[in-house]
């Protein structure tokens, strides 16, 4: 993603996919602001992927490369509490999920 202030964002269900499959227009939607240097993000509510997966997996999706730059997910934000100046990476911290073991998984990520 481009240097420059942010232009667009988007969720990713039911706005670029529908049923996991990209819908009418999303790959060139797509192709035009990666072509023409225009910054965008995701923003999903999703948070059962590590951010790197489903960069790889929506990469492949929407044919059109991408990084977890473009990406804010459930659980982005907490990175900061983990990894910034006052570090949580030491401390208990509770989970929740469906998948207990995923959850783990993504936290320690």
């Amino acid at each position: 993603m481009g240097g420059g202030s942010l232009i667009g964002f988007s969720s990713i269900d039911g706005v670029l996919l529908h049923v996991a499959e990209p819908i009418p227009g999303a790959k060139e939607s797509l192709r035009f602001l990666h072509d023409n240097d225009i910054p965008f993000i995701f923003l999903t509510n999703g948070g059962g992927k590590r951010e790197i997966d489903r960069v790889a997996d929506l990469s492949k999706k929407l044919e059109v490369p991408l990084t977890t730059e473009n990406f804010v997910q459930s659980h982005t934000p907490f990175k900061q509490l983990v990894d910034g100046p006052n570090s949580l990476r030491d401390k208990t911290i509770m989970v929740t999920g469906s998948d207990y073991e995923r959850c783990r998984v993504i936290a320690e990520a």
